[in-house]
């Protein structure tokens, strides 16, 4: 039999053509399941169409989306653009590092405290004071509760859509703050 002679609804008897199988499978939105036998005592099959996943479905899987998208964005990807002219990193591993920053500056004397080099996202070095370094270590902060509101946002968005058509319209991306108007 050859490939167009395959439809979802069709029937065999008996058995199947493995090429029916082969087309469902190359198709992949169709599979073979054996009904009831017929009157005939006769085992029956047929090729029907995966059903579509249900409203409910559809939300779980773009909650699970969220969820990684927004765990690879917070934990990695993140920047923010700072006040002080630059794009920093603003990922957790940046959270750690600014803070340590400002700890090691914070535990000099203040006559003897300088300033430490901060690595920008394009790894472009900056020598910043102790209240710089606070600046960009509040603005990492603010970043980041602001990721968690546009996901909070996203979940509400996903969870309120009434038909899948509106869940599957649903883009999920994650946008860094820009403090750079603040200056």
């Amino acid at each position: 039999m050859a490939e167009t002679d395959f439809y979802i609804g069709q029937i065999f008897e008996e058995t199947y053509p493995p090429e029916a199988a082969v087309h469902c499978n190359s198709h992949g939105d169709r599979y073979i399941t054996e009904l009831e036998k017929g009157e005939n005592g006769k085992r029956r099959f047929q090729i029907v169409a995966v059903p579509a996943p249900t409203l409910e479905e559809v939300k779980t899987q773009k909650l699970a989306e969220l969820e990684r998208k927004f765990l690879a964005w917070y934990e990695t990807d993140a920047t923010v653009t700072s006040s002080l002219g630059f794009v920093a990193d603003s990922d957790s591993r940046a959270m750690m590092d600014t803070s340590g920053l400002v700890t090691t500056l914070e535990a000099q004397a203040e006559e003897a405290r300088g300033t430490v080099a901060f690595m920008d996202h394009n790894n472009q070095p900056h020598q910043l004071t102790l209240d710089q370094m606070k600046t960009v270590n509040l603005e990492i902060i603010q970043n980041g509760q602001s990721a968690y509101a546009q996901k909070w946002a996203l979940r509400t968005a996903i969870e309120a859509a009434e038909t899948t058509e509106a869940v599957n319209a649903i883009t999920i991306e994650f946008v860094g703050e820009d403090f750079s108007a603040a200056s």
